[in-house]
């Protein structure tokens, strides 16, 4: 095994979600073809943090389409 120096880590990966930094009053859309809310991942992370903050945190999402693309729409309410 060859042991070398210099070479740089790997950049952190961004946070796939933004959830954490949102506001209340913000919103974020997910284009796809959802039939229920609960079958987006997007929306179950968005609800999995307001279970963790013990509900100090709220979410609230809905089917919706922008620009002529199916998505879901979830916005920070607390």
């Amino acid at each position: 095994m060859k042991i070398e120096k210099g070479i740089a880590p790997p950049t952190p990966r961004g946070k796939k979600y933004p959830f954490r930094i949102m506001q209340p009053g913000d919103s974020v859309f997910y284009p796809g073809a959802f039939t229920h809310l609960n079958d987006s991942r997007a929306y179950m992370a968005a609800k999995t943090i307001q279970k963790r903050s013990g509900g100090k945190i709220q979410f609230q999402g809905k089917r919706q389409t922008e620009g002529g693309q199916a998505g879901i729409r979830i916005w920070r309410v607390a």
